[in-house]
């Protein structure tokens, strides 16, 4: 499903919540590139962890908190 910036889905289809409670998923990625780490991990519900190298610079983002 791909989320808006306001975080509603954009094809208008609406979340499952029993399916949302239950599958889910979460990154962690370091705060400051090649100087606090260079790995990003995932880990989803069955407890599957998933590590890669950064090999590319971070993409440049705002500083500023997203609205709402």
């Amino acid at each position: 499903m791909v989320e808006g910036a306001a975080g509603a889905a954009l094809d208008g289809a609406a979340e499952d919540p029993d399916l949302a409670e239950t599958a889910w998923c979460a990154y962690a990625w370091p705060a400051s590139y090649q100087q606090s780490g260079n790995r990003t991990f995932f880990v989803n519900q069955a407890g599957d962890v998933l590590a890669t190298e950064n090999t590319t610079p971070p993409l440049r983002r705002s500083r500023r908190a997203p609205p709402g």
